[in-house]
């Protein structure tokens, strides 16, 4: 498929932007770009007024081609990073084709595909339930170009001339992934259906029992989630049945585009990531031993019931007959509940340090750092409750080694 490119001040095919960070501009840089793209284009890029398109920034973009809709909820969900503009725009298109928005019940759902294709206008320009948020903050908004230039939605509604070639870029990939098939979308990004943005989550999670990890594939880019299995069947499928590409010695490489631009992966492979997959637990060896998994999204922690089961034998021994042999005083239920908790809590710390993920270092964000650190917290206290029950039915309710030994025996 040909790249039908908006002129530039640069060729995009020049130099992959996704790799080379885009210089300021400085004042006598403006005039050239504004006037390579025209005062029609550039004011079709700025929605001054929400009055002169329907009265609401939603009908003003509903207005639009869908290639301009994806570049402009593009530009508000990743300012910083071309690249993850990209893969912005691609979820996009991916939601339209398996119909996120119209999603199935249950029981009626198919495996691989969430409902009925919608379209770029019904995934990106919704207002409830949505995960293109900076559509429903923009729809307070009247006067795009009133917005201050440090504004989180000023590229995205009304670029200032500093901001017009980013929009620019992000509008010719925008173009060719609307008229590009899905299975254009880059391998990377398959699974990942949805995304948060860095302050809020952080990479490393699993969202999903059976998904993948959470990944941030550039610097200062979003989170990439997989939260649903439907697109992860999709792509299996649509992979086992695309045919082989067999390449042609005779092919050799021109400097025009000719298929869908893919971001090249800007920063070396992360060895923190990359330890996470080979750090994240795998299903127990030992029968007696099983995996606990939280509601906490990406805190997985296995406990080993044979530990507990040990523990718990030990404590009912100490706790019922080691007191009455050594002629010490039994300890009173109250007692024995402190035994019980601090043992607890005390093994649950010990499982959930295995299964800790990497947290951002808190000089750099603090945020991430506390919503990380507390959904471990409490993943790990819900799990120390599932051994405090266990632990109190063992040396209180069942009281002795030889009952102890009854139960084990009796599953």
């Amino acid at each position: 498929m040909a790249l039908s490119l908006i002129p530039l001040s640069r060729p995009i095919h020049a130099a992959p932007v996704w790799q080379t960070p885009t210089p300021t501009p400085s004042p006598t840089a403006r005039a050239p770009i504004v006037a390579e793209l025209g005062p029609e284009t550039v004011d079709a890029w700025r929605i001054e007024s929400a009055w002169t398109c329907g009265g609401s920034m939603n009908r003003c973009l509903h207005a639009e081609s869908e290639a301009l809709v994806m570049a402009r909820v593009a530009m508000g969900e990743a300012p910083d990073s071309l690249s993850d503009r990209v893969y912005v725009m691609w979820s996009i298109k991916l939601r339209a084709a398996l119909g996120y928005k119209e999603a199935l019940p249950g029981w009626r759902a198919p495996e691989d595909r969430w409902g009925p294709e919608t379209s770029v206008y019904v995934e990106a320009l919704c207002n409830g339930g949505c995960q293109y948020t900076p559509v429903r903050a923009a729809d307070g908004i009247y006067f795009g170009c009133a917005l201050s230039e440090h504004h989180a939605l000023r590229a995205m509604l009304c670029p200032t001339d500093e901001q017009l070639q980013e929009f620019a870029w992000t509008l010719a990939f925008a173009e060719a992934i609307a008229e590009a098939p899905l299975t254009d979308m880059p391998e990377e990004l398959r699974g990942y259906e949805s995304f948060r943005s860095p302050q809020i989550t952080w990479y490393g999670q699993r969202n999903r029992e059976g998904g993948l990890l959470s990944r941030q594939f550039f610097p200062g880019g979003n989170i990439w989630r997989d939260e649903y299995g439907q697109d992860n069947v999709w792509w299996e499928r649509a992979t086992a049945q695309a045919p082989t590409p067999t390449p042609s010695p005779d092919l050799e490489p021109t400097a025009t585009a000719t298929a869908t631009p893919v971001p090249a992966q800007a920063h070396e492979p992360d060895p923190e990531y990359d330890s996470l997959e080979s750090r994240a637990p795998d299903p127990p060896a030992n029968p007696s031993q099983r995996r606990q998994a939280t509601m906490e999204p990406g805190v997985t922690i296995v406990v080993n019931w044979a530990l507990v089961t040990g523990a718990i034998v030990v404590l009912g021994w100490l706790v019922n007959e080691g007191l009455a042999l050594i002629k010490q005083r039994p300890l009173s239920t109250e007692g024995k509940k402190a035994v019980a908790f601090g043992v607890s809590v005390g093994l649950s710390g010990y499982f959930a340090l295995q299964a800790l993920p990497a947290l951002p270092v808190p000089a750099v964000d603090p945020f991430g750092f506390a919503i990380g650190l507390g959904g471990v917290m409490i993943a790990t206290f819900k799990t120390a409750q599932q051994i405090y029950d266990k632990v109190w039915d063992g040396i209180v309710v069942k009281k002795g080694f030889a009952a102890i030994k009854r139960m084990l025996k009796g599953g």
